[in-house]
């Protein structure tokens, strides 16, 4: 990190079947608590959005926050569709049957940030994203270094995102703003 000026990782999906909450991961997981820098979740193909929520979802459930509290994620392409589904998995899994100090949802909303692709322009998914998490923890993420930049310049002023911002007042925000902790995707390791 200090030597390359890294300010996060990416991780694609899994490795051989094996997924990040897997112990064997947890050096690295346990690193990017310790320098504040955010791992990016990235699927793998076959992207079916149901299988990339769950895999967004298993470090919740498998306590690795508790562990690495220090830990952040990011989601690509508007939150994998957890953010549509959080409140589903805050009702089917219980933090006290799970062993987690900090609830499914909340833990979603205090540690994740959500990634707006250029690709992905509907209205729906960038609301719920929106709703879900806030304007504060959504940045633009791109898959492809080579996106060409008329690509992101045009994002703003597509007619189903330009809806998304005159709709904003009206979505309660659920979180407030990130502490300046979190916030900052550029600082200085801590170790």
């Amino acid at each position: 990190m200090n030597q390359l000026g890294f300010i996060g990782a990416v991780i694609n999906g899994h490795v051989n079947g094996e997924y990040l909450d897997n112990e064997r991961y947890w050096p690295v997981l346990e690193r990017a608590g310790d320098f504040g820098v955010p791992v990016f979740l990235h699927p793998t193909r076959p992207t079916q959005p149901v299988i990339d929520a769950l895999h967004s979802l298993r470090p919740i459930l498998a306590g690795v926050f508790d562990r690495f509290p220090g830990l952040q994620l990011i989601l690509g392409h508007l939150g994998e569709f957890l953010p549509a589904a959080i409140d589903r998995a805050e009702s089917l899994f219980s933090n006290q049957a799970l062993g987690l100090s900090i609830p499914v949802k909340q833990t979603f909303e205090d540690r994740f940030w959500i990634g707006v692709s250029s690709r992905l322009n509907t209205y729906l998914p960038f609301a719920s994203a929106l709703h879900a998490i806030g304007i504060d923890w959504m940045l633009f993420t791109a898959d492809l270094s080579v996106q060409t930049v008329p690509a992101r310049r045009g994002l703003p002023q597509r007619p189903s995102l330009a809806q998304a911002r005159e709709r904003e007042d009206r979505i309660p925000q659920r979180r407030t703003a990130p502490a300046p902790r979190q916030r900052r995707l550029t600082r200085s390791p801590t170790a």
